[in-house]
C-alpha cells in the first residue's frame, strides 16, 4: 500500500513538471562579453538543480576526507579501550574464582597505558592479590 501511494506521488509530481516545462516558454540570457549564452529557463534550472547538488557531493567528499584521520584515531582509540575492559573483567572474574596466578600473570600494564580505569583501581587490585597470595602462602607453610 505505501509503495502505491509513494508511486502515485511521483507520477502526479511527473505530470505537474511535464505540463509546466510545456508550458514555460521562458529563457535566460547570460552575458559576458564578448560571449552571449541563450538558455532555456527549463535548461537553467536543470543545471542550478544539478549543480547544487553536484557542489554538495564535492564539498561533502572533502570535509569526510578531512576528517578521516581522527575518525581513525577515534576509532582505534575506542577498540584499545575496549580491549583493555575486557582483559580488566577477565582479571576480576579471575580474582574472584580464585585464579590469582592468572590475575598477577595478565599484563595490568597495558590496562594502566589505555587508561581503562583509574590507576588507583589497578594499584589496589595488586595489593590485595599479592596480599591473598602472601596470606595463603603463609598458611601453607604453617
Amino acid at each position: 500500500m505505501r509503495f502505491l501511494f509513494w508511486f502515485l506521488l511521483l507520477a502526479i509530481a511527473a505530470v505537474v513538471v511535464a505540463l509546466a516545462v510545456k508550458l514555460n516558454a521562458g529563457y535566460a540570457l547570460l552575458v559576458a562579453q564578448p560571449y552571449r549564452i541563450e538558455l532555456s529557463l527549463n535548461l537553467l534550472l536543470v543545471l542550478l538543480v544539478g549543480g547544487f547538488f553536484a557542489l554538495y557531493l564535492v564539498i561533502r567528499i572533502i570535509t569526510r576526507t578531512i576528517q578521516m584521520p581522527r575518525t581513525v584515531r577515534v576509532w582505534r582509540r575506542r577498540q584499545k579501550l575496549e580491549r583493555a575492559r575486557a582483559k580488566q573483567d577477565g582479571a576480576v572474574v579471575a580474582l574472584l574464582a580464585g585464579l590469582n596466578v592468572v590475575l598477577i600473570n595478565s599484563d595490568m600494564s597495558r590496562l594502566e597505558q589505555a587508561g581503562a580505569f583509574d590507576m588507583r583501581g589497578v594499584g589496589n587490585l595488586r595489593c590485595f592479590v599479592v596480599s591473598d597470595l602472601w596470606r595463603q602462602r603463609r598458611h601453607q607453610h604453617q
